[in-house]
């Protein structure tokens, strides 16, 4: 009977414990999908900057080909 109390109280104990960590990783997974949903707005940000950066190029290359020809 005492083994089973003993059984009884550790699966208590293990069932908090259990809680805990997963309480703990339930907040970790939520920091890192707010971290990813940040890096992908940034990468967003980044392609539209470098959009910009390669149609820029693309107009002066084509106003040094005008150039040329003229």
């Amino acid at each position: 009977m005492q083994a089973k109390e003993n059984l009884a109280s550790k699966k208590i104990s293990l069932k908090a414990q259990f809680e805990t960590i997963d309480s703990e990783i339930t907040e970790v997974k939520k920091r890192l999908n707010a971290q990813f949903k940040e890096i992908s707005v940034i990468q967003k940000t980044i392609s539209g900057t470098e959009s910009r950066i390669e149609n820029k190029r693309a107009d002066r290359h084509s106003l040094l080909q005008s150039c040329k020809v003229s």
